[in-house]
């Protein structure tokens, strides 16, 4: 982790905002070998953008992009810690600009918010990869989520974004406790489709949720 964030510049927010669909074909091949793939990125942006504020956060501008060692593909350590503060920057950057349009977009045109779950042939593997970055932007934030996490109105929308994350891919003491387990596959697979096509209202009432505009309801 100290190697991977030795390789970043200190990050500026880009106020353009720019979404990774915006990027040219030059740009993801630049970005492919080193970064995660932009699906998972996207639900590690989102879950940090909606997290609901913590007891004993601060306001201290340089915490507010501290998941940004976890952009970086897994086995990637070396190559990482090799590149220059302009190399690291060109890849840092769009993911930033990505932040602040997802942020944008929850807090100014929240109607207007989609999920980005492009790049796969397969709609539900770029489902799967968001959900499992967003499983992993709440475990950066424990203390900040322990509420919403024990919250009967805001477990069922949780539990949806659950639901797409392939069994490979949680984490271990997450699939010991999996509410899935035992379920038959056509129930399982029909709870993905339904959650990855409300996956938009799904994050937007977790949003609201987190704001402390009201009671949210049951996703299905």
């Amino acid at each position: 982790m100290d190697t991977l964030a030795d390789a970043m510049p200190p990050p500026l927010l880009d106020p353009s905002g720019r979404s990774f669909a915006l990027l040219d074909e030059a740009e993801r091949d630049r970005l492919r070998p080193l970064l995660r793939p932009l699906p998972w990125i996207d639900g590690l942006i989102t879950a940090m953008v909606i997290a609901p504020a913590s007891p004993t956060e601060t306001d201290e501008d340089e915490d507010a992009l501290d998941w940004l060692y976890m952009i970086w593909r897994e086995g990637r350590e070396a190559e990482v810690g090799e590149l220059s503060q302009p190399q690291s920057a060109e890849i840092v950057d769009p993911v930033v600009a990505h932040y602040v349009h997802v942020a944008d977009s929850l807090c100014e045109d929240p109607e207007g918010y989609r999920p980005y779950l492009a790049g796969f042939s397969d709609p539900m593997e770029a489902a799967s990869l968001w959900a499992a970055g967003f499983w992993s932007g709440l475990s950066i934030a424990p203390d900040a989520w322990s509420s919403t996490l024990e919250d009967e109105d805001a477990l069922p929308l949780l539990a949806a974004v659950l639901s797409l994350v392939r069994d490979a891919d949680m984490p271990d003491s997450v699939q010991a406790d999996s509410p899935f387990q035992g379920m038959p596959a056509d129930k399982r697979e029909h709870m993905r489709s339904a959650a990855m096509e409300m996956l938009p209202q799904i994050i937007l009432a977790l949003h609201d949720h987190a704001l402390g505009l009201g009671e949210t309801g049951d996703p299905a």
